[in-house]
């Protein structure tokens, strides 16, 4: 009872109501986290599928022709561009 200083359990499991909330805000925080881990595996996949497609190109073969390596600047004193353009 409220009256007498007790409080009475909100549900059948017997857990008060603070708790009971508690343990769904941790639920929802986990299936955030999963949510974001997806997420974060998804971009990577589809970042290694853009990097794949790259080195399979035919700019990237006639580079590897003329000298550079992966990794290096373009220019004659390897300052430029590192990364390809997607």
């Amino acid at each position: 009872d409220e009256m007498n200083g007790k409080s009475q359990p909100d549900d059948e499991t017997g857990l008060q109501g603070r708790e009971n909330k508690e343990d769904t805000v941790e639920v929802e925080a986990t299936e955030k986290e999963r949510e974001g881990t997806k997420k974060e595996e998804e971009e990577v996949k589809k970042e290694e599928e853009e990097t794949d497609d790259v080195r399979n190109s035919v700019g990237f073969a006639l580079l590897l022709k003329m000298g550079w390596k992966e990794g290096e600047g373009l220019g004659l004193h390897k300052q430029g561009r590192r990364d390809p353009i997607i």
